[in-house]
C-alpha cells in the first residue's frame, strides 16, 4: 500500500532547503538600463534607488532648479477661479454623478441576478452621499469649496 507525500515529507526529515539567488546585473544589462532611464528622462538606475551613490536623500545638495520649477497642480492651484464659479462647477459635476448613477439604477432596479439588490442599494447609498455632499456645497465655506474643487478638478480623484 503506498503511503502518501505528506507521510513520506514527515517521516524524512529535509535537508536542503530551496534558496533563490539573485543573478549578478551584468554590464550590458547595466548600460541598458542606464539608457532607458535616459530616454525617459529619469537618472540612472542606481541613482534611483541609492546603490551606490553618496548623495543625501534629504535634498539639501543639488536641490537649487527644483526649487524654481514648479508641478502642474501647483500651477492650477494658483489659478483657481473664483468661490462663486468653482461652486457652480461642483454643483454641475455632482448632478451629473448622480444623473449617471440614477441611469445605472434605472438598469439595476428590473434585473433579477444574484447580487442586483445590493449593488441596486449601493448604488442608492452613493446617490444619498453625493446629494448630501451638495447641499453641504450650497451651504458651504470657500476653504470647504477650494479644497474639494482641487479634489475633483485638479487631482482628478473621485468625489466618493
Amino acid at each position: 500500500m503506498p503511503s502518501s507525500p505528506e507521510k513520506q515529507l514527515s517521516g524524512a526529515k529535509v535537508e536542503s532547503r530551496a534558496r533563490v539567488l539573485q543573478p549578478k546585473p551584468t554590464k550590458e544589462f547595466m548600460m541598458f538600463l542606464e539608457e532607458i532611464g535616459s530616454i525617459v528622462g529619469n537618472e540612472k538606475p542606481g541613482e534611483v534607488s541609492g546603490e551606490g551613490s553618496n548623495r543625501d536623500l534629504g535634498g539639501s545638495g543639488s536641490g537649487g532648479a527644483q526649487g524654481q520649477q514648479t508641478s502642474a497642480r501647483d500651477e492650477a492651484i494658483k489659478h483657481l477661479p473664483a468661490p462663486v464659479v468653482m461652486q457652480k462647477q461642483l454643483e454641475k459635476h455632482i448632478k451629473q454623478e448622480i444623473k449617471m448613477l440614477s441611469k445605472k439604477t434605472k438598469q439595476l432596479a428590473g434585473l433579477k441576478k444574484p447580487g442586483a439588490a445590493y449593488m441596486l442599494n449601493e448604488l442608492y447609498s452613493q446617490i444619498r452621499k453625493l446629494s448630501a455632499i451638495l447641499e453641504a456645497l450650497l451651504e458651504s465655506s470657500t476653504e470647504f469649496i477650494r479644497r474639494l474643487f482641487i479634489r475633483v478638478f485638479v487631482d482628478r480623484q473621485a468625489l466618493l
